[in-house]
């Protein structure tokens, strides 16, 4: 099932915010066609504590192949990890 990029959350486009904050659910090797948390404004160790935890800002990743699988509306769980 394919979304329209308008139901994606997304609020600053710079992952600021956090609003688009979704969760990798199908970390495998599906993993490499998903390139996450792009020039985002955050700071490195934030970025990477969040990447590590599997959470994606969908404002500034994108997808660059099948498989991929993502849980959206995490932007309150993301405040717990």
């Amino acid at each position: 099932m394919a979304l329209a990029l308008s139901s994606i959350p997304h609020e600053c486009r710079r992952g600021n915010c956090l609003t688009c904050a979704s969760k990798n659910v199908k970390r495998t090797t599906s993993d490499n066609n998903l390139v996450v948390n792009v020039d985002n404004g955050l700071s490195p160790t934030i970025a990477s504590e969040l990447t590590k935890s599997g959470y994606v800002l969908t404002c500034c990743s994108y997808v660059t192949g099948p498989g991929v699988v993502l849980e959206l509306d995490q932007n309150n769980e993301v405040w717990d990890a």
